[in-house]
């Protein structure tokens, strides 16, 4: 599995897929939470990959955690 952009209100995020292992997780900062959250929920869905997303603020940015889980 590659690497890919995930494109979102143009702004490209790119997610390395083979890399990020069961348990591990990614911060993507934002203002639409519900808009990513569905964006890589698709892309995830895609290479067959089940994630766990919360929304959070870190480090004073708005965003969203995704968790992989499978």
């Amino acid at each position: 599995m590659r690497s890919s952009d995930v494109r979102f209100q143009g702004i490209a995020y790119t997610i390395d897929w083979g890399r990020w292992e069961p348990g591990a997780s990614i911060f993507i900062p934002c203002i639409d939470a519900p808009g990513i959250r569905e964006k890589v929920y698709r892309e995830a869905a895609q290479r067959g990959i089940r994630l766990v997303a919360r929304t959070a603020i870190e480090d004073q940015y708005f965003g969203v955690r995704f968790w992989r889980i499978t």
